[in-house]
C-alpha cells in the first residue's frame, strides 16, 4: 500500500508537483478516479493456464493476460483461486483472480463462469489499481471494471 503525506514550504510544493505530474502520466488527477472499463476477454483455453487477451475501453488494461489458477474445490461448482498478470506497452498489472466455474446447460463446453481480479499497477500504471469481474458461459467473456488511485 503507498501512502503519500503532504509536506510545508517549498520542498513540500515541489514534492507536490512531483506527485500530481506522476499521477497526470497515469490518467489525471485524483478527481479523474475511478474510471469504469468494459469489454471482453478471449483466452487460449479454459484450463488452469490460460493465456487471454482482454480487450477493453481503456487502453491501459487491454492486453495479454496470464492467469495461473489453482483448483480449490470440485464439482458442479468449481472454485479457484490464483494469480494474474496482465501486461502491455505501458505497464504491468499483477495480482490475484478468484471465482467459480458452475455447470450449465446454456453453455457449449456444459460451463459458466465468473471470476473477479484485483490488480496493482506498475509501470506508467504505478500508483493504480484494476478491479475487474470476468463472466460468460462461452468466450469472448464479459469484462467490467474500475481504474482507481491506490488507497492511502
Amino acid at each position: 500500500m503507498r501512502r503519500i503525506t503532504r509536506r510545508s514550504g517549498a520542498l513540500g510544493a515541489a514534492a507536490g508537483a512531483a506527485i500530481l505530474l506522476a499521477l497526470s502520466g497515469c490518467g489525471g488527477d485524483s478527481g479523474d478516479y475511478p474510471v469504469e472499463v468494459t469489454g471482453q476477454t478471449e483466452c487460449d483455453s479454459l484450463g488452469t493456464l490460460p493465456t487471454c487477451q482482454d480487450d477493453m475501453s481503456d487502453a491501459r488494461v487491454t492486453g495479454e493476460n496470464e492467469i495461473i489458477l489453482n483448483i480449490d474445490s470440485l464439482g458442479a461448482e468449481t472454485a479457484s483461486s490464483g494469480t494474474a498478470v496482465l501486461t502491455n506497452d505501458g505497464g504491468t498489472w499483477e495480482g490475484t483472480i478468484e471465482g467459480t466455474r458452475t455447470e450449465s446447460d446454456e453453455a457449449e463446453d456444459g460451463y459458466c463462469y465468473d471470476f473477479t481480479a484485483e490488480l496493482v499497477g506498475t509501470g506508467d500504471y504505478d500508483g493504480l489499481v484494476y478491479s475487474a469481474t470476468y463472466t460468460g458461459c462461452d468466450l469472448p467473456w464479459e469484462v467490467t471494471g474500475t481504474i482507481d488511485e491506490v488507497e492511502e
